[in-house]
């Protein structure tokens, strides 16, 4: 993939997202409903030094047979890079970068195997990877062996639910995401895959604006326990999970005033799926479209149409509230890398070597030639920076 094919990704993961419309009807959230609210009007523009002060280059092995085909996800989890790539198979690499799997092993029709993948995850208490398709959850090991199948809770034919994430409270329960395709797809429920029961848990229906792509990651685990969710939708809120109680509770809003998409600018849409495809690739209304929280920083990546030079991502430091804005583009070049994950330290991306050889502004004041040296052509490389 070369690099205009890497900011294609970008512009079209970011950009073609619209699945169907909320319920919601709300409108500027306040903010007396959260332990914290930012109003984001006007962050105070930056440069990608004001954020980062150093970058660490990951690059991710290549053992022959299985390499991921461009990324639409990327996770951290449990000492593994976790990848999706754009045919939907999962590839599992060490932190050091070294292959450890791919599931196209396990792609097909035969026993043991799946055709439709919808989701995958991996859960840190049974060390299992687990692999959503529209019928069942099928676990593998970390180099696919198969351990065994469950059935999920979809009715296809008449409510189709279906599911992409799972939030992994042990080895046997978990917390399920349903895929925004699904007729209900705000409303999580506590799963147990040792009997394949479900209890419905919580819906998060009121604060949707309109759904969207999943992102990376829904669950946020920070220090002293906490958990924080964060819905593949436009919602701006993030959630905070008690898990003891299994309850949740709005803890942090965000708005950025007249400029943003609400629900009145859709409403017009809402029963033509054509015209709101239509109207979402077009509009001038700036949509946030992923939303990553630490202890210390609240990321928030947004579009305003369909320009790449409009992309942007605020940083919020959550202990000053302080906010600073960063253009991911300029002239068309990309100045700012799209953020896959972050956690109390560093901020994660991931682009081919090519695009850091044309845009270096990425590896801040390191010199493209000294900080790729070594690096095979075509690796895809994972971008590890130290947030200041």
């Amino acid at each position: 993939m070369r690099h205009s094919d890497c900011n294609l990704r970008i512009i079209f993961s970011l950009s073609f997202f619209i699945v169907m419309l909320g319920s919601c009807s709300h409108e500027t959230k306040k903010g007396s409903a959260y332990d914290e609210f930012y109003q984001l009007d006007n962050p105070r523009d930056a440069k990608i030094e004001d954020v980062f002060s150093d970058v660490e280059l990951i690059p991710l092995e290549n053992e022959g047979n299985f390499y991921p085909a461009g990324v639409e996800k990327l996770d951290i989890i449990d000492g593994y890079y976790k990848i999706t790539d754009n045919k939907q198979f999962m590839l599992l690499f060490k932190k050091d970068g070294k292959f450890v799997s791919s599931s196209e092993e396990k792609f097909g029709a035969g026993p043991e195997e799946f055709s439709t993948p919808m989701g995958y995850s991996f859960n840190p208490h049974s060390k299992l990877v687990e692999v959503f398709t529209p019928a069942k959850i099928m676990f593998y090991d970390t180099v696919f062996n198969y351990v065994k199948e469950c059935p999920l809770p979809t009715l296809p034919g008449k409510k189709s639910q279906f599911y992409s994430y799972s939030y992994d409270l042990s080895d046997h329960r978990h917390i399920l995401v349903p895929s925004p395709s699904s007729d209900s797809p705000n409303s999580l429920i506590l799963y147990d895959s040792s009997d394949a029961s479900d209890t419905p848990l919580y819906s998060y229906d009121e604060d949707v604006v309109i759904n969207t792509t999943f992102p990376p990651k829904c669950f946020h685990e920070l220090e002293g326990g906490r958990i924080l969710f964060t819905p593949p939708a436009l919602a701006n809120t993030v959630y905070e999970l008690d898990r003891k109680n299994l309850t949740f509770k709005k803890t942090i809003g965000f708005c950025f005033g007249d400029k943003e998409m609400s629900a009145k600018d859709i409403e017009p849409y809402k029963d033509n799926r054509d015209k709101l495809m239509k109207y979402m690739l077009t509009n001038k209304r700036l949509v946030p479209m992923r939303v990553l929280p630490s202890d210390n920083k609240l990321v928030i990546i947004h579009k305003t149409g369909n320009s790449i030079d409009r992309m942007k991502t605020v940083v919020v430091d959550r202990k000053t509230g302080e906010s600073r804005q960063l253009a991911m583009y300029k002239d068309r070049k990309n100045v700012f890398p799209l953020i896959e994950a972050i956690d109390n330290e560093y901020a994660y991306a991931i682009a081919e070597k090519e695009t850091l050889e044309v845009f270096p502004e990425l590896l801040l004041n390191k010199t493209a030639g000294d900080a790729l040296s070594g690096i095979e052509d075509e690796s895809l490389v994972i971008l590890r920076y130290k947030l200041k």
